[in-house]
């Protein structure tokens, strides 16, 4: 429990001061390249207790890394979520399961009034204002910086920035579709959260929360045009039994989409016979040169009861027959951010 407390308390302190460069801008001298990284935790779900339902929580957080022409980080953005789903004694899911969460930058207390916030918004709002940012930590570095400097940071301050880290270094390594763009851009981040997938243990089979986290980084141009997209998705399965006990190892590392690749077995059933991270980079591709109008302006059709949102369009129906709302949605957030 300590490990997840400090864990938040890094995501709030990096949210505080994410975008160091105003409003998300990056300079126009240098060509520059953004990635995105993901990393997540169980540690905050626990089992049904003395009455207490039962939590299946992921924390994800999210980032996104401007470097420049040599590698160091220019300008970081950092964003997270922590959906939750509850359960009673027979494994039952009690709470409201969401087709749409929010981040925690949307549930940011500063723009309600102060009688409103919830103890635990008074708990972020203390977070945000007085603690000194991982962001800042990040800025200047390299990879390879980043990770000897990690390596001699005291126990306690590595131990709660340890998902945070590892999203970074692991945004290094996954570049944007049209990187090293020169000229004016901002850059955004979007989160979409969904827990619809969620549902309750029976007598032959445990229950699950299931946590999908769909991210977007989006650098835009002049003209509002996208120069540069990444996509990617973390969609994690916390399982109970019909006695409230959690079944799933809460110590499990989650991985992205990206991050499991060709072992996520999707080419096998393709029409296509293309993977999850091939279609989703070649539809971040698909996106250069277009203006977030035009991106939601895709038509999309219904496959099959779980393709919902496959894209009807000749540009894109030989290479993307997967799901593509989720990318929409959060490309529209991440553009809205880049703005704000």
């Amino acid at each position: 429990m300590k490990r997840a407390a400090l864990l938040l308390a890094v995501i709030f302190c990096a949210l505080a001061l994410a975008g160091c460069s105003e409003a998300g801008a990056s300079p126009s001298s240098d060509p520059l390249k953004i990635g995105l990284g993901m990393a997540g935790s169980l540690a905050l779900s626990q089992n049904f207790h003395a009455g207490t339902p039962g939590r299946a929580v992921v924390t994800g957080a999210v980032v996104l890394i401007v470097t420049d022409a040599n590698g160091k980080i220019v300008n970081c953005l950092l964003d997270a979520a922590q959906p939750s789903v509850e359960f009673d004694a027979q494994g039952q899911i009690v709470s409201g399961i969401t087709s749409a969460g929010q981040s925690f930058s949307e549930l940011r207390p500063g723009s309600r009034s102060r009688s409103s916030l919830s103890a635990s918004d008074k708990t972020r709002e203390a977070w945000n204002a007085g603690a000194v940012s991982m962001t800042e930590w990040a800025m200047g570095k390299t990879a390879e910086e980043m990770q000897e400097t990690a390596r001699t940071r005291s126990a306690s301050v590595e131990l709660g920035a340890a998902e945070f880290r590892e999203a970074l270094l692991y945004a290094f390594d996954s570049p944007a579709a049209g990187g090293n763009v020169k000229g004016p851009m901002k850059n955004g981040l979007g989160i979409v959260v969904v827990t619809d997938e969620s549902y309750s243990a029976s007598a032959n089979r445990p229950g699950a929360g299931v946590c999908t986290f769909v991210a977007a980084a989006v650098s835009i141009g002049s003209g509002g045009k996208i120069t540069q997209c990444a996509l990617n998705e973390m969609q994690v399965r916390v399982a109970f039994d019909a006695a409230g006990n959690l079944l799933t190892d809460l110590s499990a590392v989650p991985l992205s989409k990206v991050q499991i690749g060709s072992a996520y077995g999707m080419k096998q059933v393709s029409s296509i016979e293309k993977e999850w991270h091939e279609q989703a980079k070649t539809f971040s591709q698909w996106t250069l040169g277009k203006t977030i109008e035009q991106v939601k302006g895709l038509r999309l059709m219904q496959v099959s009861e779980s393709r919902t949102t496959a894209p009807d369009s000749p540009e894109l129906t030989s290479s993307v027959t997967m799901n593509v709302g989720g990318f929409i949605k959060a490309i529209e957030k991440a553009a809205a951010n880049a703005e704000s």
